[in-house]
Order: C-alpha cells, then structure tokens, then sequence
C-alpha cells in the first residue's frame, strides 16, 4: 500500500556481524548482511539515529535506538572521545612555536647545516 509506513526493526549481532529484520512485528529474517552505499558491510560503528541506510533495497532511516544501545554508544562515545583527547594532549607537547618556525624559515643556516 502506498503511503502506509511500515515499522522495521533492525537487531544487529556483534559477534556473527548480521542483522535480524522483524517487519511490522511480525515477520523475522535472521542472519541478514547489510552493505552500506560503499559496498561494504555495516557494522555496530555505522549504525547511529539518523543514519540512512538500504534495507532489503529499500532506503531506510533509522529513527529510534533501544535503551541498551544508547548506554552502549554512550559509554563508547565518552571512552573514544577520552582517548581524543589523550592524544590531542599528546600531539600539543610537539606544537611548534610560531616565533621559532619564522626564524627557521629566514635562517639559511641550521646548526646541523644548510635549509
């Protein structure tokens, strides 16, 4: 029926990497392989609320997430975004001063030979 939206909802296993499909809560397809638009398959990283993905050749977004999916891109979110900025932390102890980069660049001379 056209214009009748119909409810799909998409249970993905971490461990096998397939998707359950249950179509209007009624009909299951398991161990289902979803590619995204580059060709390769969908994992638990590219799934996310707004997210517009092909579901049994039909474009489909998703709307909504469980409660236990929140929690665990929540708790994914904060620990990579940690990491971010562990890293960032790092990357600042390299920043060059602009003051010293300026000299280099108009110093025909380093101490260990000629730029």
């Amino acid at each position: 029926e056209e214009g009748v939206k119909k409810y799909i909802e998409l249970r993905y296993e971490m461990k096998e990497k397939v998707f359950h499909i249950i179509l209007n809560k009624s009909v299951a397809l398991r161990d289902v392989k979803i590619a995204g638009r580059d060709g390769e398959l969908l994992q638990c990283w590219d799934l996310y609320v707004g997210q517009k993905i092909d579901v049994l050749g039909k474009p489909t977004t998703l709307m909504q997430a469980n409660h236990a999916t929140l929690t665990w891109l929540e708790h994914h979110a904060r620990r990579l975004l940690r990491k971010a900025l562990e890293i960032e932390n790092e990357i600042m102890q390299f920043k060059p001063i602009p003051d010293v980069i300026h000299r280099m660049l108009n110093t025909k001379s380093l101490s260990n030979g000629t730029v």
